[in-house]
């Protein structure tokens, strides 16, 4: 008989993508390679893949039992616990709220692709002054040369 992986009681609400379109969902528990999921709508047909979103987290996975507005997915990956549970994670929130307008705290991927952005950003703008100055010179420069034989044939 196989045995059961150990499983972990949560509250983590996240998003999901199934064949209907995106759904709000809530990880009730979870284990190395599988979740229950809990949906304010008729859960996920079994068979159907759907892929859990929570923060930068994304999982993919199959759903291998269903029933009214809770499903069972078997996730292909282990499930990296830390990054699933974070500091920002499993943080009830007040009913009412909307908690797309609650800030978030950037990730270390996140503030390094910021930091890439600007420079990449500074990098260009640098280049374009540069291309500019030297477009601008290109066509001053032939002038500002006839400049002197100019004066020099106007005062003789």
């Amino acid at each position: 008989m196989k045995t059961r992986e150990d499983r972990r009681a949560t509250f983590i609400p996240a998003r999901a993508r199934t064949s209907r379109g995106w759904i709000d969902v809530v990880i009730r528990n979870a284990s190395g390679h599988g979740a229950m999921l809990q949906t304010s709508r008729p859960a996920p047909r079994r068979g159907e893949y759907i892929e859990i979103r929570r923060d930068t987290m994304v999982v993919v996975g199959c759903i291998t039992w269903s029933k009214a507005n809770r499903c069972g997915v078997n996730i292909r990956e282990k499930i990296a616990f830390d990054e699933l549970l974070g500091d920002t994670m499993n943080v009830l929130q007040p009913a009412g709220q909307d908690r797309r307008r609650i800030a978030r705290s950037a990730s270390p991927r996140k503030i390094n692709s910021k930091y890439h952005s600007r420079v990449a950003a500074t990098a260009a703008l640098i280049t374009g002054i540069c291309v500019a100055a030297l477009l601008i010179g290109g066509i001053v420069w032939p002038i500002m040369r006839q400049f002197p034989q100019a004066v020099a044939s106007a005062l003789t």
